[in-house]
């Protein structure tokens, strides 16, 4: 996106620099224009239909993916679930990772 050109975060002092981006927006960059990185070096690409007509996507790449699943695993053991659990997902998805795989990557 043309607002975060430019824009370099190496402390957390750097944050206040990012303006928050809507749902419009992603909407409007439709599909890979808000993407950071080359579309090669994604790993899941999971989605989510909202009320519009068009996808709101989530992108990840292998690291986002490994600390996406880190962050999860580790609130998962902190609430007592472990190994050999099983759990269901019933929250609603809205702008966060979506239920529906597009594709994925190796």
């Amino acid at each position: 996106m043309k607002k975060l050109k430019g824009i370099e975060v190496k402390s957390l002092r750097n944050l206040a620099k990012l303006q928050f981006t809507t749902k419009h927006e992603l909407l409007d960059s439709y599909p890979y224009g808000a993407l950071a990185v080359n579309l090669k070096d994604l790993k899941l690409i999971l989605s989510s239909l909202g009320t519009t007509s068009k996808l709101v996507l989530t992108l990840y790449t292998n690291a986002d993916y490994k600390l996406w699943t880190e962050k999860l695993t580790k609130n998962f053991r902190l609430t007592g679930i472990g190994k050999g659990d099983l759990f269901v997902n019933t929250s609603n998805q809205g702008l966060f990772t979506g239920k529906d795989h597009i594709t994925t990557q190796m």
